[in-house]
């Protein structure tokens, strides 16, 4: 029997909301203007929390597949997002398990912040202080780490797009971003890009590559240091989608394959 409800092909609302951390993170980095940089952060700010929660609720249902759709709902929707992140991952892992320092120094502080964009109730300018000393680069890397944890939680890969790199050129479409995967996409991606990996075979890529936290900050060093900003053309598999970390910017990605910016 089909399932109810409305559905889309090849959906993730956890990838796309830190896909839009992402986003956030690179354009506050790159903002040419005080304005500017604080909308990306304010934003950042959003896509990280929703990003957190979308990722707890979707493994805390896994976790109770089969039981009852209202109870399922009722186990998302009441619970705190504090009592989410502080319970759900030894819960779903059935052992302890927290999420690192650098998540909770991200929660207790900006959570707080979101609280004070959203609902806006001080007497003075302070929350652009609070604004001044958010660092981008440091709270996209908490996000990725914690959802790195939660995978590992629920003994699965951490998906690749974790690093904040994209792919794009699915169906001929050259700049649309869209979510492929570690084994057919990524494993290819990275020799193409000069990195050796851990895990020489498809077999034990994920288990011994993209399976640990330590996994996830030794490969983020390294796609640090790539100097390649998308991935090159394959000589025989021309109309092959390639891995980029500027997957956002069109000007970019125009350049990259020869269109028209009309």
């Amino acid at each position: 029997m089909s399932e109810s409800g409305y559905w889309r092909w090849n959906t993730n609302i956890t990838w796309h909301y830190f896909s839009s951390v992402g986003i956030s993170a690179a354009s506050a980095r790159e903002a040419t203007s005080e304005f500017m940089r604080d909308h990306h952060i304010r934003t950042l700010l959003y896509f990280s929390e929703c990003t957190i929660e979308s990722a707890l609720n979707s493994a805390k249902r896994n976790s109770m597949s089969g039981e009852p759709e209202e109870a399922i709902f009722r186990t998302l929707r009441w619970g705190s997002l504090r009592d989410k992140a502080t319970k759900w991952p030894s819960e779903i892992a059935g052992r302890e398990i927290s999420f690192e320092p650098d998540f909770w120094q991200f929660f207790d502080h900006f959570k707080n912040v979101r609280n004070e964009v959203t609902h806006p109730k001080r007497h003075d300018h302070s929350i652009y202080a609070d604004l001044d000393k958010a660092d981008p680069t440091t709270i996209e890397k908490a996000i990725a780490r914690a959802l790195v944890t939660l995978y590992s939680a629920q003994k699965k890969p951490w998906p690749y797009w974790l690093l904040s790199w994209n792919y794009v050129g699915f169906n001929g479409d050259k700049t649309a971003p869209f979510e492929s995967n570690n084994l057919n996409g990524f494993f290819h991606s990275l020799p193409a890009l000069g990195i050796r990996w851990h895990g020489a075979s498809q077999m034990c890529f994920e288990q011994e590559g993209m399976s640990t936290l330590a996994n996830f900050d030794e490969l983020d060093a390294v796609m640090k240091k790539v100097t390649l900003d998308i991935e090159p053309p394959n000589k025989i598999f021309t109309d092959r989608p390639r891995l980029t970390r500027r997957w956002w910017d069109l000007s970019f990605l125009q350049s990259c394959f020869g269109l028209s910016n009309k």
